[in-house]
């Protein structure tokens, strides 16, 4: 059995500035109640073309620090045509600047109208392509977006002043920070997210950390693998100046040790407050480890 490598951001010392901001986005609500069932950025015949493709990759290679929500990189979507296509539409949020998009390799033209981006896409039935989108900006605000504005967030501590940067798109808002097919019933089958950050910072996302990287110029990058099918509202990203707290878990019978690793918050007080509780991850695991066995990775 491979390591299983836990990562637990704890964003607790934030709860009181944005816990009802978090709640408003769990409900699948927007911030007047209204309930959320699809994408308010697209119209009905362009929700339709979506459909046309099922996505089962999601990368991104993006560049962040933990004092601004500006982003830049290239994110990618890997597809398969659900039917005969000669096009393909995806979201970004219109101020975020699109420099150049890759279909298969090989750049192509687009077109843009407001958030929907469209790409010629010349695909049989069940033919795989891969689009690689390379963009910039700042993702908007809930002042600039008032139907959204939350999928990335800059704040600090008031009492010790640490940084932190981290999005938040459910379920439509994944589209302010990078470009996806916002479908609630369409699952990547995995997903890459490749974060460089200043060297003072570490990034986390999903998955596995499976390398980190020494750029040599001052900055790090950060690599997580999730090899599970995942929702793209899902997919997320945090930096802050956090201190690694690592240890492991030793179930009965398992090869060896699992790896069980925390970013917390590089504040005197964040890790002594919760190290007890931190701590007992491993007997949860242990005890997953008995009842239901190894889980491969």
């Amino acid at each position: 059995m491979k390591n299983i490598l836990f990562y637990t951001l704890l964003v607790t010392l934030f709860n009181p500035i944005f816990g009802q901001e978090n709640s408003k986005k769990c409900s699948k609500r927007d911030r007047f109640g209204h309930q959320l069932l699809k994408s308010a950025t697209l119209t009905v015949s362009q929700i339709a073309e979506t459909e046309n493709y099922d996505v089962h990759f999601y990368g991104l290679n993006l560049n962040m620090t933990n004092t601004s929500t500006y982003l830049s990189g290239t994110g990618r979507i890997d597809a398969r045509a659900k039917t005969t296509i000669d096009s393909a539409i995806f979201e970004l949020f219109p101020t975020l600047t699109i420099s150049e998009i890759r279909l298969n390799g090989t750049s192509v033209p687009f077109t843009r109208s407001a958030s929907a981006v469209k790409v010629p896409v010349y695909a049989a039935i069940g033919q795989s392509f891969s689009l690689e989108i390379d963009y910039f900006g700042t993702p908007p605000t809930a002042q600039t977006n008032p139907l959204g504005g939350s999928g990335m967030t800059a704040d600090d501590s008031p009492s010790w002043g640490n940084r932190v940067v981290w999005s938040l798109s459910e379920p439509f808002s994944a589209f302010e920070w990078f470009p996806c097919k916002q479908s609630l019933t369409d699952k990547a089958d995995s997903s890459f997210v490749s974060i460089t950050v200043p060297d003072t910072c570490k990034a986390g996302s999903n998955g596995i950390l499976t390398s980190v990287d020494t750029l040599g110029n001052g900055f790090l990058t950060f690599n997580w693998e999730h090899r599970h099918p995942i929702d793209y509202y899902l997919i997320s990203v945090a930096v802050a100046k956090y201190v690694d707290y690592s240890f492991y878990a030793n179930p009965a019978g398992a090869p060896q040790p699992i790896l069980i690793q925390n970013f917390i918050y590089d504040n005197p007080q964040t890790l002594p407050n919760f190290l007890n509780q931190i701590n007992e991850t491993a007997d949860f695991i242990e005890l997953f480890y008995d009842l239901y066995g190894p889980l491969s990775v």
